[in-house]
């Protein structure tokens, strides 16, 4: 379920770039964000260590975006190199290869929830973006 807090839509100022161009539900006015979901909701967020003491739940992109560069950190380590331009081959799996594999998902749809302006829906949409990077199994698309 997408988080109610949640960002997204479409850039006003920036085209659509060419490795968003076949994406089905896309709104070609612009540049479609977010890519992916991570989760952010502060009710299942992070508590941190700082200055001595324990704080939190911390959510949103505090918590979203440290997620994001541990799980490229893992995938950089797993190809033996730096992945580049990461939306260039997230969508290009995404496309070719979709959700999963059999018994082998490699990100998760969320198809339910919204922030006010947008809702989410199967496939991609302007709340959740692809979806859920399964961090392990969409290792095994880009080694």
């Amino acid at each position: 379920v997408a988080w109610g807090g949640s960002g997204g839509g479409v850039s006003v100022l920036f085209g659509v770039p060419s490795y968003q161009t076949h994406v089905p539900t896309l709104i070609n006015t612009g540049r479609n964000i977010p890519d992916l979901a991570f989760d952010a909701d502060p009710g299942t967020g992070a508590s941190y260590f700082f200055g001595g003491g324990w704080a939190g739940p911390i959510g949103g992109t505090s918590m979203a975006s440290p997620i994001f560069g541990a799980s490229l950190t893992e995938m950089n380590q797993v190809i033996g190199s730096r992945s580049g331009h990461f939306d260039v081959t997230l969508y290009k799996k995404w496309l070719s290869h979709g959700y999963g594999n059999g018994n082998t998902p490699y990100l998760r749809d969320i198809t339910q929830g919204g922030n006010g302006a947008f809702h989410a829906g199967p496939g991609y949409d302007q709340v959740t973006g692809i979806g859920g990077l399964l961090v392990n199994n969409f290792d095994t698309l880009i080694h």
